[in-house]
């Protein structure tokens, strides 16, 4: 680990390491080292989010499932039930 952050998130950072990036949660670094910048910081927006989930019920259904945050609160059966129902009137 290098120290110094170049990118940081919530949770994440993203560091100049050997031989590229690595993304790191409190000094321990997740997963391999990445060649690009870029997809280090890919990588700290997939944990980020996976950082930020937890189980929900839904609100139609009440189906329980994996939710991104407080705003996804229809399970991904009815979000799109209704959106194709939007879609016909």
């Amino acid at each position: 680990m290098s120290g110094k952050a170049l990118y940081s998130s919530k949770w994440f950072t993203v560091e100049r390491v050997k031989g590229g990036y690595g993304v790191f949660d409190r000094g321990i670094q997740q997963g391999a080292t990445d060649r690009a910048h870029s997809s280090a910081q890919d990588r700290l927006e997939m944990l980020e989010r996976k950082a930020g989930m937890k189980t929900r019920r839904c609100i139609t259904c009440q189906a329980q499932f994996h939710s991104e945050g407080a705003h996804n609160r229809m399970c991904q059966k009815c979000r799109t039930r209704a959106t194709h129902d939007m879609a016909v009137i």
